[in-house]
């Protein structure tokens, strides 16, 4: 059989319709309108493009490259092509396990229940005891899907380990990203050490005031719930969500209604996923920002949050090739902008303007909030530290038991462990995370002293904000810190913010 080797804008060209359909794929599903994922099939209908001299093909292109972006360009078709040749094997086996998890149902309390439906209300529920009854069940669920997510982690990791010619998913990362792991692994623990009374003392305060009881270490089924600060719901109403959230994005520079291309979606559909993302189908023309509202301050946080991602793939320059406008090395950049946009929910001032709080009450939810971050980049840290060592050995007995001592201990909350396949992302996604909460806090200062307290008004911060934008995915995160002239070594402005 002859296999047809394209060139690369010919590949680029190709795989790009590959990305819209497995993309609207991803979001019918996310947003609880589709009730199996087709992702495998969808992939089989482009299999063809994903060759070993496909391959070969774009390696020799890329070696031969003397411009730089040209190079950077070539590289990410290369390791974009690389994933889809390593996952051709499995690629059945990921769709039946995440189809058979979309379909798993549990009873709660003589109701049938799947596993968004127990996400969301573990995040809304106001009773104790339900939660914990709650949490249960979907570690029930976890335990049942663990060996099969364990093995397919495993099969995937030696396919791509012979694909990339790399040493596991922990030297893959460290290729697209262009970072040691364990270097930065510890310089997060670092920030952690440095932040850990501060953090201890707020627990011992805001867990048992959040939860209603002495509780000075809760289950992680509380954790949901402890970040929605709901004693603040009558202030953070769900009806005012979308006008409020509009009107922040606006005063930032940037209305959506002017915006056609960022199609929010703020549905409550019982199969909804409960976590909010940003499906960019198409960048920059068609981009969907999903918020299933759980009620509280997170449903602000989270709007925001994706906002920041809507507006960097909903304004990237449509005249730059796919590779920049869609491919990106990791997700470390598009975070950056995501905290930005959420950490106004950070500011006394923003408090003050749109929901008339006292400047008294508007620190207090502040630093409520700055507490939640903490615990966030607490879980984070340990999950990135978890991760390393899981993916040394996928099968080893000891991740369960490493799994729930290094969270419980970075959080003071309880980790079961049953969740130790399931509480991954792919690609050691929680790096991102972690290198964008530091550069966004750099960012943040930055635009503090250019423009003071209210740097998020009056469009301030917009021409900064829309020449990073319209870059695209080009630039790395470390990139930006270096732009306002900070570097990817300094986390002392994560550090104020985490323990003030």
């Amino acid at each position: 059989m002859t296999t047809t080797v394209r060139s690369p804008d010919e590949f680029a060209a190709a795989i790009e319709q590959h990305y819209i359909e497995s993309s609207d794929d991803a979001r019918q599903v996310i947003v609880g309108l589709q009730g199996e994922s087709r992702f495998a099939d969808i992939y089989e209908t482009y299999a063809h493009l994903y060759t070993r001299e496909q391959l070969d093909a774009l390696g020799a292109a890329r070696a031969a490259a003397t411009d730089e972006v040209e190079r950077d360009r070539l590289n990410r078709l290369w390791f974009e092509a690389a994933d889809s040749v390593a996952s051709g094997e499995v690629v059945r086996e990921a769709q039946d396990l995440m189809n058979a998890q979309l379909a798993w149902r549990g009873t709660f309390e003589g109701e049938e229940i799947s596993i968004n439906g127990l996400g969301a209300l573990l995040a809304s529920e106001a009773d104790y005891d339900r939660r914990e009854r709650a949490y249960a069940l979907l570690c029930e669920a976890d335990d049942e899907f663990a060996p099969r997510e364990v093995e397919l982690a495993a099969r995937s990791q030696e396919l791509r380990s012979e694909v990339f010619g790399l040493d596991g998913e922990i030297a893959i990362a460290e290729a697209r990203m262009g970072i040691d792991l364990q270097r930065f692994s510890d310089q997060v623990q670092e920030v952690s050490a440095r932040t850990a009374d501060a953090y201890a003392a707020q627990a011992d305060t805001l867990f048992p005031a959040i939860l209603g009881r002495d509780e000075r270490r809760p289950s992680r089924a509380h954790a949901a719930f402890i970040r929605s600060l709901h004693h603040w719901d009558h202030v953070f109403t769900q009806e005012r969500l979308a006008e409020v959230c509009a009107l922040t994005v606006a005063e930032l520079g940037f209305p959506l209604d002017q915006i056609p291309t960022i199609l929010p979606d703020l549905e409550d559909r019982p199969e909804k996923d409960p976590r909010a993302c940003v499906i960019p189908v198409r960048v920059p023309e068609e981009v969907h920002l999903i918020v299933r509202p759980t009620g509280g301050i997170t449903d602000y946080q989270a709007f925001l949050h994706e906002a920041g991602h809507a507006l960097h793939f909903g304004l990237t320059s449509d005249q730059l090739p796919f590779e920049h406008r869609y491919v990106s090395p990791d997700n470390a950049l598009t975070e950056i902008y995501s905290y930005v946009v959420e950490r106004i929910t950070h500011e006394p001032l923003w408090h003050e303007r749109h929901f008339g709080l006292s400047r008294a009450d508007a620190e207090r939810v502040c630093a409520e909030s700055a507490f939640v971050d903490a615990s966030l980049f607490r879980r984070y840290g340990a999950k990135l530290r978890y991760e390393l060592a899981f993916w040394r050995d996928p099968r080893d007995p000891k991740n369960p038991e490493r799994y729930s001592e290094y969270l419980a201990t970075a959080t003071r909350m309880g980790y079961p462990t049953s969740q130790f396949a399931s509480d991954m992302d792919p690609g050691l996604y929680a790096a991102d995370y972690l290198r964008a909460w530091r550069t966004s806090a750099q960012v943040i200062e930055w635009l503090r002293r250019e423009h003071g307290e209210d740097w998020f008004l009056d469009g301030k911060a917009a021409d900064f904000l829309r020449d990073l934008f319209v870059q695209g995915s080009l630039p790395s995160n470390e990139e930006v810190s270096v732009q306002i002239g900070s570097s990817a070594d300094d986390f002392d402005d994560l550090a104020a913010h985490l323990a003030p």
